[in-house]
């Protein structure tokens, strides 16, 4: 992987914004899954991209929630 400073084209992703309980999810952009791909055009020129995929965690009841790739 690229250091994300090298993308070209990076989205940040996150969870729902409320638990199933009622709770409001916190935000945390720390610790995020990363997916890179490169698209090669017929100007031979990387291209990366990145998505970050975040979770949170709900303060009332625990539930994991992790935000879904577009």
């Amino acid at each position: 992987m690229v250091d994300a400073d090298q993308v070209g084209d990076l989205r940040k992703v996150f969870p729902v914004q409320s638990c199933d309980c009622g709770a409001k999810l916190p935000r945390d952009e720390s610790d995020p899954r990363r997916y890179q791909w490169l698209e090669l055009h017929e100007v031979v020129e990387p291209e990366f991209h990145e998505v970050q995929l975040f979770s949170s965690v709900c303060p009332r009841c625990g539930k994991v929630h992790v935000a879904t790739l577009p």
